[in-house]
């Protein structure tokens, strides 16, 4: 089965949902944690590549350019993500890099996440602009689209964790037609950063 690429909003939905409106909080109330995450967020560390622009309209070069960032910072994105999940209510794994040990515990993370995605993250809609895939490629990802980079890092964990369990998968370029061509994924049978570089998907080879 094939899984493709969400759009970045589409990645928005799938990992929190909507949830109802709640009533206002009473005073001895713990702090809200959309308030605490929307603060925060406000000095989040962007995620962006050194070459900005869709797939198809890099070259392989500047394509490669960007993986071989993306794998530098890795490392400086989880440690990012995970101060900010500790900051709004959420312990993420100490070891990033390999943060589950089961399907079980990969099961468990993933729950928490969308639990934490729900009590924390922004409600729709954010910006008309957000639904545009050239806004996505290029925007600098700081401000109103600072939930961008943590949606990034989110993915970068996810393909973590997927890599976890599959020693054979890798960081690389998925350079596939329908991709767009020249997006960091991890290969073989691949987990993609995304069809534009950023967003993540499982796309076997």
């Amino acid at each position: 089965m094939t899984h493709h690429p969400p759009r970045a909003n589409a990645m928005l939905d799938w990992l929190k949902k909507l949830t109802p409106r709640r009533t206002p909080a009473p005073a001895d109330a713990p702090p809200d944690l959309k308030a605490v995450f929307r603060l925060a967020l406000a000095h989040y560390p962007a995620h962006v590549p050194p070459h900005r622009g869709l797939g198809g309209h890099i070259t392989p070069e500047q394509a490669q350019h960007n993986l071989d960032w993306f794998r530098r910072s890795v490392p400086e994105r989880l440690h990012a993500l995970r101060a900010l999940a500790a900051d709004t209510g959420l312990a993420l794994p100490a070891d990033l890099q390999r943060p589950v040990a089961s399907l079980d515990e990969a099961k468990e993370l993933v729950a928490r996440l969308i639990a934490w995605t729900r009590a924390c993250w922004p409600d729709r809609p954010y910006r008309p602009e957000h639904l545009s895939d050239s806004h996505w490629a290029m925007s600098a990802r700081t401000g109103d689209d600072a939930i961008f980079s943590v949606v990034l890092d989110v993915a970068t964990l996810l393909g973590q964790v997927a890599m976890t369990g599959r020693s054979e998968w890798r960081w690389g370029l998925d350079m596939a037609r329908a991709s767009r061509g020249r997006s960091p994924c991890s290969r073989r049978g691949a987990w993609c950063c995304s069809r534009r570089r950023s967003a993540s998907s499982a796309h076997p080879a």
